[in-house]
């Protein structure tokens, strides 16, 4: 059980292009328990382009106040099995003392954020439709499943996880007092002021390198954000698209 005297670590889970650094960001600048940014937990990952051991996860994490984990792992965090060393770590030392919350995001503008994420990075697709039909490839686990149908387990595995709630993307920008008011009940924690709307930035190279070196002079953690809307999927969605991935979500989302 998570009680207040062995609670350190607060995960927030998401798929790709949820509004992860939304919820992040609101909550380190809202609850001055929380330590200042996050570290990303996935780091551990043998696959990860900047991995770290769990020698140098430990100190990174190191802090009198509660630290936040980000991750795009599944909620049995099948991700780490293929590390016993970070799995067993992450078991034994991390998990058991941690609350965690799942941030969701209506599926199609996930999928049509990742879309131009991707092509942002380098990644060319012929089509949007192809691309949501095309394998997954981001997370380098379930390889063999559509990018909708990667949507689909991920949300499916996080149901039910102990010691989770899901906050929505969509809640946070339209109800975003009620919505930090409930992740202050969850956490146990006291907002010392009026909770404040975070707003999501593109920093120029230079100001994200600053950023880097002098992480708590900025507020916000956001990576390549794009409109930050809602509904912009209608613009790329055809119909054969919506029919294929509602078969495939089939209201899970």
């Amino acid at each position: 059980m998570i009680t207040k005297e062995n609670f350190r670590y607060l995960i927030v889970a998401s798929h790709r292009r949820s509004g992860t650094h939304l919820v992040i960001d609101s909550i380190f600048n809202n609850f001055s328990s929380v330590a200042h940014g996050y570290i990303n937990l996935d780091r551990l990952l043998p696959e990860s382009s900047q991995k770290l051991s769990v020698e140098r996860f430990q100190k990174k994490i190191k802090s009198k106040k509660i630290r936040i984990l980000k991750t795009h792992s599944f909620g049995d965090f099948s991700h780490f099995d293929k590390c016993k060393v970070a799995s067993d770590f992450l078991k034994e030392e991390i998990i058991p003392f941690s609350k965690v919350i799942y941030v969701s995001r209506d599926g199609r503008d996930v999928l049509n954020s990742l879309y131009y994420y991707m092509i942002a990075k380098g990644v060319n697709y012929s089509s949007f439709s192809k691309f949501l039909r095309s394998r997954n490839s981001s997370d380098q686990v379930y390889t063999d499943l559509s990018k909708v149908e990667f949507l689909r387990e991920h949300k499916k595995s996080w149901i039910g996880v102990e010691n989770t709630i899901s906050v929505s993307y969509e809640d946070m920008c339209t109800d975003f007092i009620k919505t930090m008011s409930r992740i202050e009940n969850f956490l146990g924690l006291e907002i010392v002021k009026a909770p404040e709307k975070i707003t999501l930035k593109k920093y120029s190279k230079i100001s994200r390198g600053v950023r880097r070196l002098f992480p708590s002079f900025f507020n916000s953690t956001a990576i390549l954000p794009r409109s930050g809307g809602s509904g912009g999927w209608e613009k790329n969605f055809s119909d054969e698209d919506f029919e294929y991935y509602s078969s495939v979500i089939k209201g899970v989302l």
